[in-house]
């Protein structure tokens, strides 16, 4: 998948309800309520955070082209939504990105291989001596415990290591084109790996595009490598264990302990709107959040039975069909019904 198309299947997906930066945070995984809530709604697991660095600079001449093609356009109020006189209708391409699940962590793994990679390389000229790929001592560290508890120094492990990365390289899904992608960025004993420039001009693609399909490679790539015991250790870490964001997380705990929002905001000193969205985000993934402690079963049933009715995540327009409702208690019942097949129209 190249960019263009990832980024006109994401404004398919929020079907005009978003302006233009909601794919810019989305992408590089921004810990706010609001993208979380955006993740969840539009089914955009697959894409949160798999450009964790990437400059607003960058992603503004990223997707100019569209809009100067008249692909996607912007309305008086900043909604972007594909023209449907230009795309009548978008193919969904199906990928291997999980960035709800690696959240940027995937480059963790690659930096650890790329580190081993080097210096078994080095060491089979007999090279002790070299200037590592990466500075990053955490990462360092973590090579040199694992060259010696996989005991690596022993060529029989060594043969062991590499036929595991063959092994697990021909069953990733994105086949060959992948396996050369990382291995051109791998560096060995006199031989550098490629830089994004290099690689984008050796396929023909544009540095987002390469970058992109290196991201999606590795994700598909991590669960085969989960599978081998002496690669597995290389992914721990990888996966993201906290659901919520940290500060939503200690809120979570208190709340469980009986606490009310004013209560909350009182001991966290926080604003009661940080709180509100913090229950937004914990209603995001629990399945069995309580709705009726922050409302009555009819104005719950009345927010749903607009959401359906109008088509929409939209605040606004709920909240002139239910005038009654708060907008916290909107966000409560979307929050809720994402997972639902009423949100599924």
């Amino acid at each position: 998948m190249n960019f263009s198309t990832l980024f006109l299947q994401i404004i398919d997906q929020m079907d005009g309800e978003r302006k233009r930066n909601a794919v810019y945070h989305l992408l590089r995984g921004k810990r706010s309520g609001q993208t979380i809530q955006d993740v969840s709604y539009y089914r955009l697991h697959p894409y949160f955070s798999i450009f964790p660095q990437l400059s607003l600079e960058t992603y503004e001449q990223w997707i100019e082209p569209l809009f100067h093609k008249g692909w996607v356009v912007e309305n008086e109020e900043g909604y972007v939504s594909i023209d449907r006189t230009r795309i009548p209708q978008l193919e969904k391409v199906s990928t291997h990105f999980n960035g709800w699940l690696y959240r940027g962590r995937e480059m963790l793994f690659f930096e650890r291989l790329a580190l081993i990679v080097q210096t078994l390389s080095y060491q089979a000229y007999n090279e002790r001596t070299f200037q590592p790929v990466t500075n990053d001592e955490r990462i360092q560290q973590f090579v040199r415990s694992y060259y010696k508890r996989e005991q690596l120094h022993r060529e029989e492990r060594r043969t062991l290591f590499y036929e595991a990365l063959k092994q697990s390289l021909r069953k990733q899904p994105l086949g060959d084109r992948f396996a050369h992608l990382l291995v051109a960025r791998l560096t060995g004993f006199r031989s550098a790996g490629q830089t994004w420039n290099q690689l984008a001009e050796r396929e023909q693609l544009s540095i987002g595009d390469v970058r992109l399909l290196f991201v999606e490679g590795l994700h598909g790539w991590i669960p085969y490598v989960e599978q081998s015991p002496i690669l597995a250790p290389l992914v721990e870490g990888v996966k993201e264990e906290l659901v919520l964001t940290e500060s939503a997380y200690r809120t979570n705990e208190w709340w469980r302990r009986g606490y009310s929002i004013e209560q909350l905001a009182k001991k966290r000193k926080l604003k009661r709107s940080t709180i509100e969205d913090h229950l937004v985000e914990i209603a995001l993934v629990d399945p069995q959040f309580p709705l009726e402690q922050f409302m009555s079963r009819d104005r719950m049933e009345r927010i749903r039975a607009c959401i359906q009715k109008e088509r929409t995540y939209r605040l606004r327009p709920i909240k002139r069909c239910v005038e009654e409702a708060s907008y916290f208690e909107i966000r409560l019942v979307l929050a809720q019904g994402s997972g639902s097949n009423w949100n599924d129209y």
